[in-house]
């Protein structure tokens, strides 16, 4: 039922969701300097601005785990998750670029930029974990 994770995947789960938890902040601050201090609109409302902003660290800590090895645990089958999560993100790409709505109208990101950018943090983890398979069998040969 949970996940079991070694106290090496734990620890790196926690220095990556820290990090994760920085870039936030960051990324929060700069999305504050632009919009109230430089008076620059990017997005239709606030609420597609901290769903796009969130997103980003989210899909970087995916990606920082898998790669490191700490995304799954030890009796999960890799396989199987990863081809389900490229289900899951090819479905909300789909999802984002089969409705009429644009992505970006009036020079402002809509809430279909969120939804494609949602399929992509589902896509990250299969192809980070492809990649580094791939790259560790060719410089294990």
């Amino acid at each position: 039922m949970f996940a079991q994770y070694d106290e090496y995947q734990r620890l790196l789960r926690y220095k990556n969701g820290c990090y994760a938890f920085y870039l936030i902040n960051i990324l929060l601050f700069i999305n504050q300097l632009i919009t109230y201090i430089g008076e620059i609109k990017w997005a239709q409302d606030s609420f597609i601005e901290y769903l796009v902003i969130i997103m980003i660290p989210i899909m970087f800590m995916n990606i920082r785990n898998t790669w490191q090895g700490s995304h799954f645990d030890r009796k999960e089958k890799p396989s199987v998750v990863n081809v389900l999560n490229l289900l899951l993100g090819l479905t909300y790409f789909w999802l984002a670029l089969n409705r009429k709505q644009p992505l970006i109208e009036d020079g402002l990101v809509t809430l279909q930029v969120s939804q494609l950018l949602l399929g992509l943090v589902w896509i990250s983890t299969p192809i980070t974990y492809f990649i580094k398979y791939f790259r560790d069998s060719i410089v294990s040969e």
